[in-house]
């Protein structure tokens, strides 16, 4: 009796940017998705503890979104690519906004263009997490700017790629 062995291609998946033509030149900008202080009415007296705060954004940062707080970002079309390193180990971002709620921090989503351009900023709401996790992918309409931040997912409870697009 012959026995026939196959050998399975185990290399690993080139990243996304390594397949993006937007990474061939140096990066114009830089995103950032950061775990923030939730904004307060300066109207009203302070009843928390800023600096609590702060330290409680950077551990829910490092635990959720470690290689997004500061990413470069290329140009591509009419808006900007960004391919974020991917972390062996992270949170499941679904679980994002419980802690942000906690803590009372907040989501925030932005690109710095460089140049004479202004940065562009929006909010990641909860809803926009949960979509993120069922589809794949989320649009996030930035109101002022009339643009649309998008948000891809291709490895559970991850960004693994982001882009902005000008309407």
């Amino acid at each position: 009796m012959k026995y026939r062995m196959s050998f399975v291609n185990s290399r690993a998946r080139s990243p996304p940017s390594a397949a993006c033509e937007c990474t061939r030149e140096p990066a114009q900008g830089t995103f950032r998705l950061s775990i923030e202080p939730a904004p307060t009415d300066v109207r009203e007296h302070a009843t928390h503890d800023e600096t609590a705060q702060l330290v409680n954004a950077e551990r829910v940062q490092d635990m959720f979104l470690p290689s997004l707080a500061r990413v470069p970002a290329h140009r591509h079309g009419d808006g900007y690519h960004v391919h974020p390193e991917q972390p062996s180990s992270v949170a499941h971002v679904a679980q994002l906004h419980d802690l942000l709620d906690q803590h009372d921090l907040a989501a925030r989503v932005s690109l710095a263009p460089g140049g004479d351009e202004t940065a562009i900023a929006v909010s990641l709401g909860r809803e926009d997490v949960m979509e993120l996790v069922r589809n794949g992918i989320v649009d996030i309409a930035v109101p002022l700017d009339q643009g649309t931040f998008r948000l891809h997912s291709d490895r559970p409870g991850r960004i693994t790629a982001v882009e902005y697009v000008r309407s």
